[in-house]
């Protein structure tokens, strides 16, 4: 029989798998060709899934803000319910920007105001809310602003602190109403029932500050008084306050919020794209 003698030196058989009793295994890096088909196909995938996933956040914080404004109008419901039936609204004192009017006659996204508003630290508009009429403070918040900063994170010790407190969302109190009573706001002053009780705060100025706006502005959440809130289209801007709407404080400002109202109201009947406020 004819055996084959393998040299132990493994330096003269390179190409044979085995010489001796070791193991060759000659290893490749990748070429630049390779490296750069791998990079365009991972520039391929973010690009196709970036839009998915920013798509998927705004659908969640959609989601979250329906569900805020929800517990809101349950935690009206809630207060009134301990109040005979009133709904909860701010001081009945002077209203700065409206002296015909008091606190509880303007809507309002100011929660907690401290002096020399008023002669001493209170809650106005939803504020009376976080007195346990809330599961979680950050019900007040939306997810979806583009200005965090403008709501202060405080909530849970704002009195401690004695700062002013804003909300992310309107809040009606007695504002176009006829009635106070959560079974019955009475009409608005186009004659239409007033139902509506919070909406997304969407600004564009004042000038001097940076808007602030729920979800861009374009999609607005409103809250009824019987619990149910809606996501309505805002693209025509009906539920917006503009640059120009600040810039003849305070009647213009005023103004503009009565139409929000009037728009917040009618939002429940039909489309606002069609809609035109009553003069």
């Amino acid at each position: 029989m004819l055996r084959h003698h393998l040299p132990t030196d493994v330096t003269t058989c390179p190409s044979i798998p085995r010489c001796g009793n070791r193991f060759r295994w000659t290893r490749h890096g990748f070429s630049l060709i390779e490296l750069l088909v791998v990079i365009a196909i991972i520039s391929l995938l973010v690009a196709l899934l970036l839009p998915a996933l920013a798509q998927a956040r705004r659908s969640a914080q959609l989601a979250t803000c329906m569900s805020n404004v929800q517990q809101l109008a349950v935690g009206v419901y809630a207060r009134a319910s301990d109040d005979r039936g009133h709904i909860p609204s701010g001081p009945a004192i002077t209203y700065p920007l409206s002296p015909s009017t008091t606190w509880a006659q303007n809507m309002s996204n100011w929660i907690w105001v401290i002096p020399p508003l008023l002669p001493q630290p209170m809650h106005n508009a939803h504020g009376v809310l976080l007195d346990g009429y809330l599961r979680d403070a950050r019900a007040m918040v939306c997810p979806g602003t583009d200005a965090p900063d403008y709501y202060r994170g405080e909530l849970d010790n704002y009195r401690v602190l004695n700062i002013d407190i804003y909300s992310a969302y309107l809040y009606r109190q007695l504002d176009q109403t006829t009635n106070g009573y959560i079974e019955d706001l009475g009409l608005n002053r186009a004659g239409l029932p007033a139902r509506a009780l919070f909406v997304d705060v969407n600004r564009l100025g004042p000038p001097d500050e940076p808007p602030a706006t729920n979800h861009g502005g374009d999609i607005a959440t409103v809250g009824y008084i019987d619990g149910h809130a809606k996501q309505v289209d805002n693209s025509a801007g009906w539920m917006t306050a503009r640059i120009e709407d600040y810039l003849g404080m305070p009647d213009s400002l005023l103004d503009r919020i009565a139409t929000i109202l009037l728009a917040m109201d009618y939002s429940e009947l039909s489309d606002l794209n069609t809609w035109q406020p009553p003069h």
